[in-house]
């Protein structure tokens, strides 16, 4: 994996390069710096991120003809939702205020509540 700086340009791309495929994030888009370097990212995390972009990568380079012109097309087409998505979600408070439960009275209530 190798890290890239591309301002406006698509969120990750895989490249051959001999006989190995490199995959390369773009640090300046929002899904490197919210998600997968996030504050909330981890090492199992950023693996996983990495083997669905592999994953992806490898169809495109695979690909011929249409279908690569498909690939090329909307992998400028998901960043720029990917990007537009993670502006709205970073507008979510996604983690509400955890406070411990005293008792199993207390839980009844707010069920009933």
């Amino acid at each position: 994996m190798q890290e890239e700086s591309l301002k406006g340009a698509p969120f990750f791309r895989v490249e051959q390069v001999g006989p190995q495929k490199v995959l390369y994030l773009n640090t300046a888009h929002r899904f490197y710096r919210d998600v997968y370097a996030g504050p909330d990212s981890s090492p199992r995390l950023r693996s996983g991120l990495e083997v669905v972009l592999f994953a992806i990568g490898a169809g495109e380079i695979g690909a011929e003809d249409e279908r690569q012109t498909f690939y090329e097309t909307e992998r400028g087409a998901w960043s720029a939702r990917l990007n537009t998505a993670l502006a709205q979600l970073a507008k979510i408070d996604t983690a509400p205020e955890e406070r411990p439960v005293e008792d199993e009275e207390e839980v009844a209530e707010q069920i009933e509540a």
